[in-house]
């Protein structure tokens, strides 16, 4: 599947940009949390950068990042990390 960003997006490409060079710290946070079966950690950082794909127009990977959420909040690891690396590999 491939990622883009929705062209109808309202967001400001200054804003898009500072999204872009923060969101690679806030995976690796993801991948940090769910490295320590954090559940907590990885709800609080997935809910962040959730927020900020779909503010910059990127639906359908928010919407990976929310499944991600819901399979750690089930204490499903083994699967939340194969969820995790396709984000990873969208990024």
């Amino acid at each position: 599947m491939t990622y883009t960003l929705d062209p109808e997006c309202q967001l400001p490409p200054r804003l898009i940009q500072l999204f872009l060079r923060s969101a690679p710290a806030q995976v690796q946070e993801l991948v940090d949390a769910c490295s320590a079966r954090d559940v907590e950690a990885l709800r609080a950082r997935a809910h962040k950068l959730k927020g900020g794909l779909y503010a910059a127009g990127a639906t359908l990977l928010a919407e990976d990042v929310e499944a991600l959420r819901q399979v750690a909040a089930a204490n499903d690891w083994p699967k939340a990390e194969l969820q995790l690396q396709g984000i990873r590999r969208e990024f």
